[in-house]
């Protein structure tokens, strides 16, 4: 602290990539990993925080600490894709994340692990609706439900 303020510093860093196993990219895996700190002194919601999108069987901030890290696969089928009408695709993922939170007030170094899936539906290949459940597996677990871009997420 100096004069009053704090000082810190935030560092984030982010990545994914899709690999399709067909021509026709209705198989596709989608991994994303990113990591997150911060130095000096901060209050508490500024801490790099899990839950949510990052690792999706926890609420919104559940997890947080000085550091964060976490890597999320998606397995996305196209199911059914229909040209007439409204154009667009409907289909089903299923998704593995794992990730922690570090510190010195982190008692443990449990890595949180969490499975799940959903269905998704996207109209002109543009706006989404999707729902799913993810389950941790030391307790957590969240429905989820969203209309927007779909899958614009890559974890920053």
């Amino acid at each position: 602290m100096q004069n009053g303020n704090q000082l810190s510093t935030t560092y984030r860093g982010a990545g994914a990539a899709a690999i399709p196993f067909d021509r026709a990219r209705r198989l596709v895996l989608l991994s994303r990993v990113a990591a997150e700190g911060i130095v000096g002194e901060h209050p508490f919601y500024f801490a790099p925080a899990l839950g949510g999108t990052h690792l999706r069987a926890y609420n919104y901030q559940q997890l947080a600490g000085e550091a964060s890290f976490v890597n999320s696969n998606d397995l996305r089928l196209d199911v059914y894709r229909f040209k007439s009408g409204l154009p667009g695709t409907i289909g089903v993922n299923l998704g593995l994340d794992h990730g922690r939170v570090f510190g010195p007030t982190i008692p443990d170094d449990t890595w949180h692990l969490n499975y799940g899936g959903g269905v998704w539906w996207s109209i002109v290949d543009e706006i989404g609706i999707s729902a799913g459940y993810f389950r941790g597996l030391d307790g957590g677990e969240r429905f989820t439900f969203q209309i927007g871009p779909l899958f614009a997420n890559t974890g920053l």
